[in-house]
């Protein structure tokens, strides 16, 4: 895990394989140093600073285990047994975690058509129902958490999303949207630090990186970060906006304005 909660193995912090070799491993850590020199970050924002040096620390770490035989050969067999502990796991629970997914996308489902009917307070308590049933998913929690937004609750908000990125630690519309609650609250760090945190995922998602910019278009020039630059392609395997249940109701609430 790195310090900002993602769970990226060491690996994927250089983009590589676990069969890369050490000249692959040290080419990638040149790329990543270069694009966190601090003569390209200067005149950003102190909380942009701090965590762009929370990333080199990884960055450092991961070099540090992947570039020696020995600790690297322990770090692999740590990531095999956490492996076959995850797929011993689903293999215990695959049918009853699947039978419960498919009633936690129905619970969902119903909810976002009572909601899209103008039946707000109906679809927070179904979507309470079922969290209360154990059907813990995160669109769930996210879209109940758009919900509160929307309705002026941005404490619930900021519970409801926080609950989702635990449960999905990826998910692009949860920080997003938790960057916006933060936003409307006046806690700009916090907004700026989930914004952050969308473009560590998603270098080209607009709508963070014009959040940043109209905070503080000199201070948050994400032109100086080549990794957050508009016209870079997406990361793969990435959830984008539009493609999830969830986004059905932010479809629901496009007139909502932080």
């Amino acid at each position: 895990m790195d310090p900002l909660g993602n769970h990226r193995d060491y690996y994927q912090v250089f983009s590589v394989s676990r069969d890369a070799t050490l000249l692959e491993i040290e080419t990638a850590m040149d790329r990543k140093q270069q694009e966190y020199d601090p003569e390209k970050l200067d005149g950003l924002g102190e909380r942009l600073l701090q965590l762009a040096q929370r990333e080199t620390d990884l960055i450092r770490t991961a070099y540090e285990v992947l570039k020696d035989p020995q600790k690297r050969q322990r770090y692999n067999r740590q990531l095999d047994y956490q492996s076959k502990r995850s797929k011993r796991s689903f293999v215990n629970n695959s049918g009853t975690d699947k039978a419960m997914r498919q009633r936690a996308e129905v619970a969902n489902n119903r909810a976002i058509d009572v909601w899209e009917s103008g039946s707000h307070d109906e679809a927070i308590e179904l979507w309470k129902t079922a969290i209360q049933k154990g059907l813990h998913l995160a669109e769930i929690y996210n879209n109940l958490g758009s919900a509160y937004h929307y309705c002026g609750e941005p404490k619930l908000a900021i519970e409801c999303f926080h609950d989702a990125i635990e449960i999905e630690p990826d998910l692009l519309e949860a920080y997003n949207r938790l960057a916006e609650t933060y936003h409307s609250v006046g806690d700009t760090e916090a907004a700026i630090e989930n914004w952050y945190q969308v473009l560590r995922i998603d270098p080209s998602y607009t709508d963070a990186i014009e959040h940043l910019r109209q905070l503080n278009a000199e201070q948050y020039d994400l032109d100086n970060i080549p990794e957050y630059q508009e016209d870079q392609d997406p990361l793969p395997n990435t959830r984008r906006s539009g493609k999830t249940l969830m986004q059905k109701i932010a479809n629901a609430l496009k007139s909502f304005t932080t």
